[in-house]
């Protein structure tokens, strides 16, 4: 093999090793980042939950003073909608009517094959109750 072809060889073995590190690198980083992003996610739910109570508070101050302003009221309302939308995502529930109710089927198993018991033939009429009322 000539000079060149070894050295383009050494090259490329070099530029291999270059990028298994990278590689490595990459998924330390990425290994990070999914371990960090539970605990941003459950820290950013605390905050919008503890935001949520702090404006109830307000509000509540705000209702019982005598010269209630109805336009801060609305602002605070807003604002509580919201963040509860916010929180609503960050906890993973559903929208509300989103799912449907699950509809129980019944298995073959579950029923019994054997017929429903009837109730028993009603009895004949009694004979004497059948023949003509005697003339008077």
């Amino acid at each position: 093999m000539s000079d060149k072809g070894k050295q383009v060889l050494r090259e490329r073995r070099a530029n291999a090793r270059t990028l298994e590190e990278q590689v490595r690198i990459l998924d330390a980083k990425m290994r990070d980042m999914t371990a960090n992003a539970g605990r941003i996610h459950s820290a950013r739910l605390i905050r919008v939950r503890k935001q949520i109570d702090l404006l109830d508070t307000r509000i509540e101050e705000e209702i019982v003073k005598p010269d209630c302003d109805g336009q801060r009221v609305d602002r605070l309302a807003s604002a509580i909608s919201r963040l509860s939308e916010i929180e609503r995502q960050l906890a993973n529930r559903p929208m509300p009517g989103s799912l449907r109710p699950v509809v129980q089927t019944h298995s073959p198993k579950s029923h019994p094959t054997e017929p429903i018991p009837r109730s028993p033939a009603p009895a004949p009429p009694a004979a004497h109750l059948l023949s003509e009322p005697p003339d008077l």
